[in-house]
């Protein structure tokens, strides 16, 4: 079973979280993929169950265009 997108969003924000080596604050990656610092934190921290589609699309891009290199 393939995972969803927010299940790969709040494991690539985890993965963040614990590894700072990997460069990027959650402040940073809030502004550099367009979700606010807020919903952001609140996606990790699995305050909201349900996040917005549009934060959540974001994020996935974000994320998928870091490992494959783009930014």
């Amino acid at each position: 079973m393939e995972k969803s997108e927010l299940q790969q969003v709040k494991e690539a924000l985890d993965l963040y979280k614990r590894n700072p080596k990997l460069g990027k604050t959650q402040e940073a990656i809030a502004i550099e993929s367009g979700v606010s610092y807020g919903t952001l934190k609140k996606i990790s921290t699995g305050e909201t169950k349900n996040p917005g589609s549009e934060s959540i699309r974001k994020l996935y891009e974000y994320f998928s265009e870091r490992s494959n290199g783009k930014r």
